[in-house]
């Protein structure tokens, strides 16, 4: 493992020195007194069963493919040490302090790192397997392809952390904080994350099998190509109003080569679908307007200027069938609209007889004020009839103005009918 000999004494009966003599217990006191102050190189060292405790550090030194089993280091020193390939199994290393450690491919099987800080640590292709990591800081380490399989990393620190193709299957991380982490490719099956915090996180093409992540934050997290297969969601699951790919400051292209309008698209389609599966009724609703919106601003990028201009009508008359009250609102204006506007572009034949009005600058009589509500009401009941495409014979349009009003009423009467079907229909189906 080491590119030099070690020169170090022989100890006792073996033919390696006390750091590399393969046996259990050795006494604290000759290991602290074969510990220099200096960095050492002591790559390959052999501390099985010893209690160390805070007693010796390790900063700055070299313990490539060292051994470290059921070895007590509570509290101890290993700051910018190298402990790569290290076996750290059934040890005890709270509180230790491993800041910009060299851990790449390193073992940690049932290691208790309560409190233990690897604040820009390099964990890369690291294992850790059963371990008890509460409270760890884990803040700006590098970790991506890392194994973390059935883990306890409750109340522990990811921030800035990177964790790319990271295998965290079955691991606790309750009460975590990950915000601006790097997840792309990692690995979330069977995770404990509730109340975890990934805010702004990095999770495109993250894989969340059973994930418990109720009462999450996943707010700005970038999620596009990650997979949702039968996670643990509920109501205070927050994934933000907003996705992260519609942020001013994203650059055209996202890191998979997506416009970050389509990966906006496809985000809120898979969160509509989420929530919808977990009957969270309001938040469906809410993705879904998001979805269509990302993908009307997408048909305007594109030029579709066809599907841009129908999605706008829908979003303003239905806000993209989720609103009855905007459709109903949409009934009133053209009835009442077209109903005030019949007597004055040529009136209405009822009966025979021919409503009609004319604007005048003579002083209103009351007689004359009583004439025109009636005209306006009968206006306003062929204007209910026309939109509703009744069109009972003892009442017509007269003129051409009426008549065009008419087949304007009638068609935009049965595109607003039609709407609000489909409006009620995925209300109720919902």
């Amino acid at each position: 493992m080491s590119d030099v000999t070690c020169w170090r004494e022989t100890w006792e009966d073996f033919d390696q020195c006390i750091w590399h003599a393969d046996t259990d217990d050795k006494p604290r006191d000759e290991l602290i007194q074969a510990r220099t102050d200096k960095p050492e190189v002591l790559d390959g060292a052999i501390i099985r069963g010893s209690n160390l405790g805070s007693s010796i550090s390790f900063a700055n030194c070299r313990l490539n493919g060292a051994e470290l089993t059921k070895a007590h280091c509570s509290m101890a020193d290993f700051s910018d040490s190298k402990l790569r390939y290290a076996i750290l199994k059934d040890s005890y290393f709270f509180k230790t302090s491993f800041p910009r450690t060299n851990l790449r491919e390193a073992r940690l099987q049932n290691v208790n790192l309560q409190e233990a800080i690897f604040t820009k640590a390099e964990l890369v292709g690291i294992s850790i397997s059963d371990a008890i990591v509460h409270r760890a800081d884990f803040s700006d380490v590098l970790m991506y392809e890392s194994v973390l399989h059935e883990s306890d990393f409750r109340n522990s620190t990811f921030n800035d952390a990177d964790l790319r193709n990271a295998d965290l299957t079955g691991s606790d991380l309750r009460f975590a904080t990950a915000v601006d982490t790097y997840l792309e490719d990692a690995d979330m099956t069977d995770v404990t994350a509730r109340e975890t915090n990934f805010e702004a996180a990095m999770f495109e093409n993250a894989l969340f099998t059973r994930t418990d992540i109720r009462e999450a934050n996943l707010s700005g997290a970038d999620l596009y190509q990650a997979q949702f297969s039968n996670p643990r969601i509920n109501s205070e699951t927050e994934f933000g109003d907003t996705c992260s790919y519609e942020a001013e400051n994203k650059s055209p292209e996202i890191a998979s080569g997506t416009s970050p309008l389509v990966a906006a698209t496809w985000v809120y389609r898979r969160l509509e679908n989420l929530h919808e599966k977990n009957a969270l009724a309001d938040s469906t609703r809410q993705y879904h307007i998001s979805k269509q919106e990302a993908q009307r601003k997408l048909d305007y990028r594109n030029e579709n200027y066809g599907r841009y201009a129908v999605a706008t009508l829908n979003r303003y008359l239905t806000n993209h069938g989720e609103s009855i009250q905007r459709l109903l609102s949409a009934w009133i204006i053209t009835i009442v609209g077209a109903g005030i506007l019949y007597p004055f572009v040529g009136g209405i034949f009822d009966d025979g007889t021919l409503y009609r009005l004319r604007l005048t600058a003579e002083w209103p009589t009351i007689a004359s004020l009583i004439e025109v509500g009636d005209v306006i009401l009968r206006g306003l009941y062929f204007s209910i009839i026309t939109f509703t495409t009744i069109g009972y014979a003892n009442v017509a349009p007269n003129g051409v103005g009426s008549r065009i009003l008419v087949g304007i009423e009638s068609l935009f009467g049965g595109i607003l009918i039609a709407l609000f079907v489909y409006v009620l229909g995925r209300r109720v189906g919902r």
